[in-house]
């Protein structure tokens, strides 16, 4: 008797995982942590990356459930400015917003390419769909 109950628990449980959860574990896609890109701005009619404009990204984001939260840094080779970064997370689409005081907000409209990676586009304050790939940085262990 004991023995059919423990199974029938189990097949309970694996049709349950099976009808009503999500394709991917939230955990496993988590947008928690430091992320690093760059985006490369042409300067002239040129494909030399030589004669481009470098904009490094920083972010430290946090998430709440779907809510996302953080702040980071854009750096050029001359100056760094701290932003500040909400969004949402609807697997596999991050959207997230990047403000700053005396700047417009810039759209980061993104994927998941893979558990760690980034792949979308930045619109606003200059950037006109440019490509931006973020890559999860390393915990670093003191």
């Amino acid at each position: 008797m004991r023995k059919t109950l423990l199974l029938a628990g189990m097949a309970a449980a694996l049709a349950a995982a099976a009808c009503g959860g999500e394709q991917l574990d939230i955990g496993n896609f988590a947008v928690d942590g430091q992320w690093a890109g760059t985006v490369r701005l042409p300067v002239t009619a040129t494909e030399d990356p030589a004669d481009s404009a470098r904009y490094d990204f920083t972010l430290d984001l946090d998430q709440s459930e779907r809510d996302i939260s953080g702040d980071g840094e854009v750096s050029t080779a001359a100056e760094s400015l701290d932003i500040d970064v909400r969004g949402r997370w609807e697997y596999p689409d991050v959207d997230l917003l990047f403000t700053a005081p005396e700047f417009a907000s810039v759209a980061f409209d993104a994927a998941f390419a893979t558990r760690d990676t980034l792949k979308g586009t930045i619109t606003g304050s200059g950037f006109a769909a440019a490509p931006l790939v973020l890559i999860r940085q390393s915990a670093v262990a003191p």
